[in-house]
C-alpha cells in the first residue's frame, strides 16, 4: 500500500495509483467543468509531448488516420519523416494507423511539424480510433457505408477524453471484418425486412 499524508504527496507512488490519474482527471472535469483547471505541466510525459514513451526512452508517434483511410500525400510525408529522423521502425497498428517507433524526444516537435497531421491520441486515455472495413464503397457484401461513418465519428469525437482508452469500429455487414463486435462500441450494417401481416410478403427492405 502506498504511504503518504492526506492532501500531501503520496510516496512512493505505485503503478496502480499512477494509472488512476487519467480516470480521476476525467471525473473531475465532468463533475466540476467550471472549476476544473487543466495544468499541462502536471500531465504525464506522453500527454505533454503527444507521443508514447517506450522502454528505451524513445517515443512512438501515431498521427490520426481517420477511419483507416489515408492518401498518397500522407504516406509520402510519413516516409519522408521516417527517413529524415532515422526512425528505426514503422508499424501498422491494430487501429489502422501508422506508428513511428523510436523517435528521439528532442526530435518530437520537428517530427510533428513535418508530418503536419493531427495526433491520433494514442498516448492518453481517450477516444482513439474507429476501425472500418471498405463497406459499400468496394465490398460486394457491404450493406452500409462503414468507411464514411467511421471517418465522420472520428471527426466528431477526436480527442474526447474518457476514464480509459475507447476503441470503436464500424462493419459494413455481419461478416464483421473490422471486428466491431469486440470493440468498446461497435456498429454493424444489416439488412432489415418489413413483412406484411396480411400475406407475409416483404414490403420494405432497408
Amino acid at each position: 500500500m502506498p504511504q503518504g499524508r492526506l492532501l500531501g504527496v503520496v510516496e512512493p507512488v505505485d503503478e496502480q495509483l499512477a494509472g488512476s490519474k487519467m480516470a480521476l482527471t476525467s471525473l473531475l472535469r465532468t463533475v466540476w467543468p467550471g472549476e476544473f483547471v487543466d495544468e499541462r505541466d502536471a500531465r504525464f510525459i506522453n500527454d505533454r509531448v503527444h507521443a508514447n514513451i517506450q522502454r528505451d526512452g524513445t517515443f512512438s508517434v501515431v498521427p490520426q488516420i481517420k477511419g483507416g483511410v489515408t492518401t498518397p500525400d500522407q504516406l509520402r510525408r510519413l516516409a519522408d519523416v521516417a527517413d529524415k529522423y532515422r526512425v528505426p521502425m514503422v508499424k501498422i497498428t491494430g487501429g489502422q494507423r501508422i506508428d513511428l517507433l523510436g523517435v528521439r524526444k528532442q526530435d518530437l516537435p520537428a517530427v510533428w511539424a513535418d508530418l503536419d497531421m493531427p495526433s491520433g491520441y494514442a498516448y492518453v486515455k481517450s477516444f482513439r480510433t474507429v476501425k472500418t472495413c471498405v463497406g459499400t464503397d468496394y465490398c460486394r457484401f457491404g450493406l452500409g457505408d462503414s468507411t464514411g461513418l467511421g471517418v465522420a465519428i472520428e471527426q466528431r469525437y477526436q480527442g474526447l477524453e474518457s476514464p480509459a482508452k475507447l476503441d470503436l469500429a464500424v462493419a459494413g455487414c455481419p461478416r464483421n471484418c473490422s471486428e466491431a463486435l469486440v470493440k468498446d462500441v461497435g456498429l454493424v450494417g444489416v439488412t432489415v425486412f418489413a413483412v406484411s401481416e396480411e400475406d407475409g410478403d416483404v414490403v420494405v427492405e432497408l
